[in-house]
């Protein structure tokens, strides 16, 4: 397989990525009666989103970096305190066409 082809393939499955599981909360952002910002979040599901360790979590909530809150004895994360600390990342997609047009004009 070609470089290109590799890099339309990271593309294509990251595209894919987004519209399965970042879709639908953005979406309903969208909604003016959203609060998705206010929904908890496990310590596991936070790590999926952030595609984080679920160590990564608890430690960026040790160094508070990251509010913490309870459900009983279970940690819980609000999602838009999780979105805040991610803010804007380059995506996997992203960083594969920058390497590609690096090494198409080079």
């Amino acid at each position: 397989m070609s470089l290109e082809e590799t890099v339309r393939t990271l593309i294509r499955e990251e595209v894919q990525r987004v519209l399965r599981e970042e879709l639908p909360g953005l979406l309903a952002d969208l909604r003016p009666d959203s609060h998705a910002g206010d929904e908890y979040l496990s310590v596991q599901k936070a790590a999926a989103v952030a595609e984080v360790h679920a160590d990564t979590i608890r430690g960026w909530i040790k160094s508070g970096r990251l509010p913490e809150h309870r459900a009983g004895r279970e940690l819980r994360i609000l999602r838009g305190d999780l979105q805040r600390l991610l803010g804007p990342r380059a995506t996997a997609a992203e960083e594969a066409a920058t390497i590609l047009a690096r090494r198409r004009s080079g």
